[in-house]
């Protein structure tokens, strides 16, 4: 049996902080405060190095959607 924690990451209101410490999640950084909303915090369990990698492809997806919804000549 392992005792090692799996990495997960989570991007939260930076109001969850208060409520995510306490059960193990650890701040990784912080979220981006541009005009798309991205802002808040990002969050982590397990390895730190880990999540930071987990967490920079997520925001490549995040921002790859949100450029093909605001490059929309509607929005």
């Amino acid at each position: 049996m392992s005792n090692e924690v799996k990495t997960e990451i989570m991007h939260a209101f930076s109001e969850g902080v208060r409520f995510l410490t306490p059960t193990g999640w650890k701040v990784l950084c912080d979220g981006h405060g541009d005009a798309r909303l991205t802002g808040g915090v990002w969050m982590y369990k397990g390895d730190k190095e880990e999540a930071h990698r987990m967490q920079q492809e997520r925001w490549k997806e995040i921002k790859a959607r949100s450029d093909r919804y605001y490059s929309q000549c509607w929005v």
